[in-house]
């Protein structure tokens, strides 16, 4: 019984610490300092106590068995065993383009002051008939009426996530045809815990917003992918967990379908965890959305990758912790 009475007082304990380090609104002044890490060292400690309890109840039999369980799934909600932050960018370094270890390895990325680190992609189908068309546009009209008509498209590709680049103090990244891809070099352990704030919308006369982030291995990119995809016409999104070979082929982990739907101003949270024993999560705004347990990979990772695929994408903040 005092097991059990212990338990739940953590739990409480638990939930409390954890709502108030809810995601913060980026337009605060106070967003940009640096996190505070006391709350998650002491609630790692107390999880991680009463995992041995649980331990010491299964051994022992001191509760049923399926009660046991049900409060281990619980306890686990909230136990953060990370004890190193590998990355925490928040994009306010002063200049346009990505700082160190970022590298932009396709299309075009640029950091704004207002949305973070952005880049904007059109699918290769639609860039491929927006050239014939201006191309048939010059035939018809003559080179100065294509001049026109290619700087106001241009134009209309740059905007801001709402139309109107005079709010922001940097322009949006050029338009690109297929995807734009950039990528963060460095050592992230076989368990890891991602946070992104993220706002997205699609481009005039698309309803696809598409984007891939994950973690690889090696110069053929083996690993994992989380693939996000929103049709707006049809008000349903898709997550698709993806593990990929070095040889360029991939096999789903999980997927599911969703009604949840990007902001183009406010920050959506997307987190993913993956334990030690394979076993990983991924939610948005808190929602679960995945569950699922993939073993593929026991070696560190290599690297973090992002790739925009269709829409005007944003990542406003990501924080990386391993072990």
């Amino acid at each position: 019984m005092r097991l059990v009475v212990f338990i739940c007082l953590g739990l409480a304990i638990a939930v409390g610490n954890a709502q108030a380090q809810s995601w913060q609104n980026p337009d605060r002044p106070d967003y940009q300092r640096s996190p505070d890490s006391n709350n998650d060292t002491r609630l790692g400690e107390l999880t991680k106590a009463m995992n041995k309890l649980l331990d010491k109840g299964e051994r022992e039999r001191l509760a049923d068995p399926w009660f046991l369980k049900d409060l281990r799934e619980l306890v686990s909600r909230y136990h953060r065993p990370w004890s190193r932050t590998l990355l925490n960018d928040d994009f306010s370094a002063r200049g346009t383009q990505p700082q160190a270890p970022w590298r932009v390895t396709r299309g075009e990325f640029r950091v704004d002051w207002r949305y973070g680190l952005r880049a904007v992609a059109l699918p290769a189908h639609r860039q491929r008939q927006a050239d014939s068309d201006a191309a048939s546009q010059q035939n018809q009209q003559g080179d100065a009426v294509q001049q026109l008509f290619g700087a106001l498209l241009n134009q209309a590709l740059k905007g801001a996530q709402r139309g109107d680049d005079k709010t922001s103090a940097h322009r949006a990244p050029e338009q690109s045809g297929g995807s734009a891809e950039i990528a963060a070099p460095m050592a992230i352990s076989n368990a890891f815990s991602i946070t992104t704030g993220l706002t997205a919308r699609p481009l005039s006369g698309t309803d696809l917003t598409r984007f891939s982030l994950g973690v690889y291995q090696g110069k053929n990119g083996a690993g994992y992918r989380l693939v996000v995809a929103r049709r707006d016409a049809k008000d349903r999104s898709k997550l698709r967990l993806l593990r990929v070979n070095g040889r360029g082929g991939a096999s789903i982990v999980d997927e599911i379908e969703s009604d949840f739907r990007f902001d183009p101003e406010k920050p959506v949270r997307l987190t993913w965890t993956r334990a030690r024993s394979g076993e990983m999560h991924v939610s948005i705004d808190g929602k679960p959305m995945i569950r699922t347990v993939d073993r593929g990979f026991r070696d560190p990772f290599e690297g973090f990758v992002l790739r925009v695929g269709s829409g005007d994408f944003a990542v406003r903040r990501i924080r990386i912790d391993g072990l």
